[in-house]
């Protein structure tokens, strides 16, 4: 075999080895859920919380089900009363109390679905300030 012959084989081989790999076929492919896009990740919790829209609305009782430092995804109970309707209540603010840690912090509407909302924090958390 010539030295010619043994390039020849041995570029076909890298070519082989340097092929990008094949996509699993669709059974057995995993799916994912969307990339997660945010800055700073989500932390897991399962707090009671009350949002107060202000003015002479009554409070929310809602459930804080994960949070970063920038927001949080709020859940409310299946029938509750929304407030906020329209696109118009999007970007519209309200003060949040986490009940357990007795701390307020305000926020802004960036989402709301039926039983969800993502908010996105104004200020820093501070001490709470009103009797609940």
């Amino acid at each position: 075999m010539s030295i010619d012959q043994i390039k020849a084989r041995l570029s076909g081989v890298s070519r082989i080895a340097r092929a990008a790999p094949q996509p699993l076929p669709p059974t057995l492919a995993v799916t994912d859920p969307a990339p997660d896009t945010r800055r700073t990740g989500r932390k897991t919790t399962r707090a009671p919380g009350l949002i107060f829209p202000g003015g002479q609305m009554a409070s929310i009782p809602c459930m804080v089900v994960d949070q970063s430092i920038n927001g949080a995804r709020l859940q409310m109970q299946a029938g509750w009363v929304n407030p906020f309707r329209g696109e118009s209540s999007l970007r519209e603010r309200f003060t949040l109390v986490m009940r357990i840690d007795r701390v307020e912090i305000d926020c802004e509407i960036v989402r709301i679905e039926d039983n969800e909302m993502g908010v996105k924090f104004l200020s820093m958390m501070r001490p709470l300030a009103r009797k609940i």
